[in-house]
């Protein structure tokens, strides 16, 4: 079964960790739709399973699969981490998982330095989901319902407004704040629990 890597920053791998995010929006890959997302419009798949977008007012179509794979594909999360001091001794093999995740605490062992979620590899991860949706809609569509999943369960009062305070904290520095109104693939998933977990 095809696993692919997903980068989860903050406090998102604890969240799921706890159960309080099952759900995770991300920028389309393709420049021109997120510069104008005014200018596309979302009609449908194609034969095999692309998502299709019109440009409009013409008649331009653009076909792309979810870089995330698709339902009941399994993805690895990628967060902060670091080595455990004595990594480089030869009794320690890197499939021990003796590793330090900075989600769980800001505080590193001293001699230890974090490294960045992209370079860590499947071994090191802890958290392995399984794709339950995937949808595409405008970030503004979001419902409160799904603003909880996404892990702003923290605010039962305002959930929209959490994850608003969230999306931004996260984009709006590159340009693709909330108030850009993108359009985000959508990804449901749950845990899959291993090592005899409860």
């Amino acid at each position: 079964m095809k696993e692919t890597g997903i980068i989860m920053s903050g406090s998102h791998p604890v969240d799921i960790l706890q159960g309080r995010k099952t759900m995770t929006r991300r920028l389309w890959g393709l420049k021109e739709i997120n510069e104008f997302p005014d200018l596309w419009e979302w009609f449908g798949f194609d034969n095999s399973g692309r998502y299709s977008f019109r440009f409009k007012p013409g008649d331009r179509i653009v076909n792309i699969r979810c870089p995330y794979g698709q339902v009941g594909m399994r993805l690895w999360v990628r967060e902060t981490w670091a080595y455990p001091l004595d990594y480089n001794t030869p009794d320690l093999k890197p499939n021990t998982k003796e590793v330090f995740y900075k989600a769980d605490s800001p505080i590193i062992a001293q001699g230890n330095k974090w490294r960045s979620p992209r370079f860590m590899p499947l071994w090191a991860s802890r958290i392995l989901l399984e794709i339950t949706e995937i949808r595409v809609e405008r970030l503004q569509e979001i419902t409160a319902e799904d603003a909880k999943a996404e892990g702003t369960a923290i605010n039962y009062r305002a959930p929209l407004m959490e994850f608003r305070r969230l999306w931004d904290s996260l984009n709006a520095k590159r340009g693709y704040g909330w108030d850009k109104n993108n359009w985000v693939w959508v990804i449901g998933f749950y845990r899959i629990k291993q090592g005899g977990e409860l």
